[in-house]
């Protein structure tokens, strides 16, 4: 049963992974700009909504796991929209089209991108290729967690062992 559920609220939380990375990319943006107050601000609201969302969902919904990995997939959702708000009106008066047309590349602003991070680009991706030999050395187990509960007044141990993939 606990893969089961495992299986419950990883299967919601991947949906939501995206919003962590475009969270962690408007957060970045916000302290580049000298503002390290507003994200602050909004990620402790987001923990606010998770945990107020997390028993509505997984007990008057009776939705188990899988709500509360619903819930932090809202919250994550929220702090998204904020953040983008709140960026589009420090940097663009709340005006969406000249948010939009100011996303609109020339050739000359290209190649000027293509030039500063062509290289990194390379280098991440001929990265695995180089290292090919810890690839293959670290694909083996590397992590046994043991899970212990109770069920009808015994104690019940399960190991489960997972392989860890390193790049």
């Amino acid at each position: 049963e606990e893969s089961v559920l495992a299986g419950e609220y990883l299967s919601v939380i991947f949906l939501g992974t995206i919003f962590v990375f475009l969270n962690s990319a408007l957060r970045t943006v916000f302290q580049a700009l000298g503002d390290t107050k507003t994200p602050l601000y909004i990620f402790g609201l987001s923990n606010i909504i998770n945990a107020v969302l997390d028993p509505i969902f997984m007990f008057p919904l009776k939705m188990r796991l899988s709500g509360a990995a619903v819930a932090t997939v809202v919250s994550m959702v929220v702090s998204f929209v904020a953040m983008l708000y709140l960026l589009i009106k420090k940097l663009y008066a709340s005006s969406i089209s000249s948010c939009l047309s100011s996303m609109k590349l020339s050739y000359k602003d290209s190649i000027k991108l293509l030039k500063i991070g062509g290289w990194a680009c390379i280098q991440n991706i001929s990265r695995p290729i180089t290292q090919g030999k810890r690839l293959v050395a670290s694909i083996i187990p590397q992590t046994t967690i043991r899970v212990v509960y109770k069920r009808n007044s015994k104690q019940i141990c399960k190991a489960y062992l997972y392989l860890r993939i390193t790049f």
